[in-house]
């Protein structure tokens, strides 16, 4: 048993709960950059290209 066990209170394991990724959008003037995020997979999650 750890010595910090139970002060946490997030259930242990020692991660923080922190969701699904949020969608990074780019307007459409920005195309090239969302694909290029692709490609170069430093894109976490979804890409979204906004038209409006």
């Amino acid at each position: 048993m750890r010595a910090d066990d139970g002060l946490r209170g997030d259930g242990g394991g020692g991660r923080a709960a922190a969701g699904p990724p949020q969608p990074q959008v780019y307007p459409l003037e920005r195309a090239a950059e969302a694909i290029a995020a692709i490609e170069n997979r430093t894109a976490k999650g979804k890409i979204v290209v906004k038209l409006r």
